[in-house]
């Protein structure tokens, strides 16, 4: 208990605030913030739910240096979003970092008690945060209130409509994208443009039909463990109708084939010595690519603009806060990809609302500012009618 008590006072230190994750367990953690004794506190964005107005999410802290031979705990709270204030329901103390090993010590206090977190605290940054992912309504953010900026103007939307739908895209032309290379920022230390993969490229299919619709192409492999241990390539994508063999191409910049460090996608990989600048594929040809390798699936098929005909949705797994984006290519009749408007809408699935043929999708830079872009499905695609830009108001204290 005197553990607990004191990781408590930790967490009402001022902190400073970060965006940086790490992969433990199979958790992507999220870096909120540190505090001045250099403890390192990490927010699970997966395990926020919320009920009642109240959240609950797990948090992970790194400590600086052991405390009672604990290197670090995962914390199990209850947030009151509306009062700032959290209870400690669980805590799990682990012998190694980032909540590792089999050894570890569970507390569980008989009855909780509420702790009021003050401004700037490590605290209080957890718990806003994890409201925020939650979709729970807040009016400051460490007792500071904001100001909202609305844009309206048609010809502003349409630029920015534009710049959200083709941004990051690339068109379906293997010619003209082959040699492209974006991303860079998804690759992890021990990984390179430079790694060499033999093959170069290779042919893959999915592991099974979508929708009536095979899912075959030609794979150019990138990387190999990223910071998420994802492994992934850019590919020429072909889908093909099987009742009548019509089928249409895609080029994208970014397929993730596996997703464990588990996977010996390459000769040699589980040893700790593997080059990272060479990787000999031990998968056959074709190689078998699992749609369902994360609670998103890759490619799926839905009519989400309303319009009658489904839309090809192609969700990319990025190294990033929220984890993915969802690009809605437009699909004709003729089942072709719609040349002069091809793409619906892209969003990110963990922080967007759909309701009344609207989506509401938010896009935030940290912890006090976020975007709230507002859709509409419009003649079978969607258009952007409102963008509302959320920032801190400093000169107005609580």
């Amino acid at each position: 208990m005197k553990k607990l008590l004191i990781l408590l006072f930790s967490l009402l230190i001022s902190f400073n605030s970060y965006g940086v994750m790490k992969l433990a367990n199979g958790i992507i953690w999220h870096l909120v913030s540190d505090n001045s004794n250099g403890n390192e506190f990490y927010l699970d964005m997966q395990s926020i739910k919320q009920k009642d107005g109240l959240v609950y999410y797990w948090i992970l802290v790194n400590y600086d240096k052991p405390m009672d031979g604990f290197s670090s705990a995962k914390i199990f709270k209850e947030g009151d979003c509306s009062l700032k204030r959290d209870k400690t329901l669980t805590m799990m103390s682990y012998k190694e970092p980032m909540g590792e090993g089999s050894d570890f010590k569970t507390e569980t206090p008989s009855n909780p008690e509420w702790s009021y977190n003050p401004p700037s605290s490590g605290g209080l940054f957890l718990m806003e945060d994890a409201c925020i992912a939650a979709g729970i309504e807040i009016t400051t953010i460490d007792g500071i209130e904001f100001e909202t900026t609305e844009i309206k103007d048609d010809v502003k939307l349409k630029e920015i409509e534009r710049e959200k739908k083709y941004f990051g895209s690339a068109g379906v032309n293997w010619r003209d994208n082959k040699n492209y290379q974006d991303y860079k920022f998804d690759q992890n230390v021990g990984s390179s443009h430079s790694i060499k993969f033999n093959p170069s490229e290779l042919e893959f299919i999915f592991d099974k039909p979508i929708n009536g619709i095979k899912i075959t192409g030609i794979l150019i492999p990138q990387f190999v463990g990223d910071m998420l241990n994802h492994h992934w390539g850019k590919a020429l994508v072909t889908f093909t109708r099987l009742k009548d063999n019509k089928s249409f191409n895609l080029y994208v910049n970014k397929l993730v084939f596996s997703e464990s460090s588990m996977d010996n996608v390459c000769e040699d990989y589980q040893k700790e010595d593997f080059n990272f600048t060479n990787c000999k594929l031990t998968s056959k040809v074709p190689m078998i690519i699992e749609n369902t390798l994360f609670d998103e699936p890759t490619f799926s098929f839905k009519d989400i603009d309303y319009d009658g005909i489904e839309e090809l949705l192609f969700n990319v797994k990025f190294a990033s806060r929220y984890g993915s984006e969802t690009f809605a290519y437009n699909i004709n009749e003729n089942f072709e990809l719609d040349k002069i408007n091809s793409i619906s809408i892209v969003y990110t699935p963990t922080t967007s609302e759909f309701k009344n043929k609207t989506i509401i999708n938010e896009s935030r830079g940290s912890c006090c500012n976020w975007t709230e872009y507002t859709w509409k499905a419009i003649d079978g695609t969607y258009t952007l009618i409102s963008v509302k830009e959320f920032n801190q108001f400093v000169n107005v204290k609580k």
